[in-house]
């Protein structure tokens, strides 16, 4: 995994594992798994109340239960953070997908919100 955030306020983290295990187990058919992802943030203070963050994601994961899988999942995210309140308010998007010979899986779409008080 590497990460870096710039002064301007933009930033990427990313990276990659590898699990070498399962080929080895006595799992028929098992393959170890691939994981893989990338996130890219801007984080500015346009107003008063606080610093606003946008984020991006996404990861991909190969044969992690089942050899041939693959799931993908992305995400978009704001956060807010209220200084005078010592709080934060975000929303965030995701889309979750897999891929599975011989199935026929529906995606999966989420939207949450939330809150984060500090005291």
């Amino acid at each position: 995994m590497l990460s870096f955030v710039h002064s301007s306020g933009l930033g990427a983290s990313g990276g990659c594992a590898f699990q070498n295990e399962l080929a080895n187990s006595s799992v028929a058919g098992a393959q170890d798994p691939v994981r893989c992802g990338v996130q890219l943030h801007y984080q500015r203070k346009f107003n008063e109340i606080g610093q606003t963050a946008f984020v991006g994601e996404w990861d991909q994961v190969d044969s992690a239960t089942t050899s041939g899988d693959t799931a993908k999942a992305y995400a978009f995210s704001i956060q807010q953070s209220i200084d005078a309140a010592a709080m934060e308010i975000w929303g965030k998007y995701s889309h979750f997908e897999l891929d599975r010979d011989g199935s026929d899986l529906d995606d999966i779409d989420v939207i949450s919100v939330g809150t984060r008080l500090k005291f």
